[in-house]
């Protein structure tokens, strides 16, 4: 028997209904059934009046058995040490069903929120042109948004180096298509080479956080890479605008992200001698 076999046993003997329960608690009937099922649990601070309400003490609730009195002991000591054990046993339970449900949450807001944004402007567009125009540009954002995002709630480990990829992958015809729909012609002179250097700086800056360096080293690390890519993309607008490109102020924000990169280097040293 565990815990959602006890709290449904007892409250059957007891004569009382989910929704009479939950109102002693002060929850819904919703969470009782749950607790019931065993697809959820109570929060700690119900422990205490849910045994109450149920007659039985914590500690029954937490083993998932009644005592009874004219029973032999099974030999399991109930001391502090035990009790104490359990406790922190039911807490992290608590916790990993509520880590596992939350970005799951947060997933069907991100994806209900998104699929708002398309109706609405889908509506409005066809509504004014009797057709799809100005639309296709935040719909493709927000496919695209999508596309990036969902690894990130849908995988733990590989989460941000699948977000990145799709990323990779997807500006491109973003960015192509924001082109096509507001006449700019910059596409493959500009988008594309920036694009391929933007990509390339995100790669390393996660292979970085992924070594195993020290947080300080990681974020000079960083600093050193924002700096060299200050210089590439300086260059590559110079090529493509024919105007120089690097000049005093790509100076000094390469000159400021040398020094930061020393400075966190050095209390990164510092930390490691301590």
């Amino acid at each position: 028997m565990n815990m959602a076999d006890i709290i449904a046993k007892r409250r059957k003997e007891k004569g009382l209904t989910q929704k009479q329960l939950a109102d002693k608690l002060g929850v819904t009937d919703k969470a009782v059934s749950k607790w019931e099922r065993g697809n959820g649990y109570p929060d700690i601070s119900y422990l205490e009046p849910l045994a109450a309400a149920l007659d039985v003490n914590v500690s029954e609730l937490l083993k998932g058995k009644t005592e009874n009195p004219d029973q032999e002991s099974d030999g399991e000591d109930d001391n502090d040490d035990t009790i104490i054990k359990k406790t922190l046993d039911y807490a992290n339970s608590v916790y990993e069903t509520r880590s596992k449900k939350m970005p799951r949450m947060v997933l069907l807001s991100f994806l209900a929120l998104g699929l708002a944004g398309i109706i609405t402007t889908s509506i409005v567009d066809f509504a004014i042109n009797d057709e799809f125009t100005w639309s296709v540009l935040p719909i493709s954002s927000i496919i695209f948004t999508w596309l990036c995002m969902i690894p990130l709630f849908l995988f733990k480990k590989r989460g941000i180096d699948i977000a990145l990829l799709f990323t990779s992958i997807f500006v491109f015809p973003l960015l192509y298509i924001i082109d096509r729909f507001t006449g700019g012609g910059w596409f493959s002179t500009i988008a594309i080479p920036m694009i391929i250097a933007g990509i390339v700086i995100l790669w390393l800056i996660r292979i970085v956080f992924a070594s195993k360096l020290s947080i300080w080293s990681k974020l000079a690390a960083s600093s050193l890479i924002g700096a060299t890519a200050n210089i590439v993309i300086a260059f590559i607008l110079g090529r493509i605008l024919n105007d120089g490109g690097f000049d005093v102020w790509n100076l000094m924000s390469v000159a400021i992200l040398v020094v930061i990169a020393i400075i966190l280097f050095a209390i990164g040293r510092a930390q490691e001698k301590q």
